[in-house]
């Protein structure tokens, strides 16, 4: 099997509501690079932190 068969794969064994984050965390994160910042783990753990203050 070719390397983006697996990816396939791979992709399509992940729940939906994990691959949805991590397309959203990726978008995030580009824009972010677009503007110049870069903090990987600072983008993607913000929403968590923005809905743990607000319950």
């Amino acid at each position: 099997a070719g390397l983006s068969t697996r990816l396939n794969q791979w992709w399509g064994g992940i729940p939906f509501i994990t691959s949805g984050v991590v397309v959203v965390c990726g978008f995030i994160y580009l824009l972010c690079l677009l503007a110049g910042y870069d903090s990987f783990a600072e983008i993607c753990f913000w929403p968590s932190m923005v809905i743990s203050r607000f319950q």
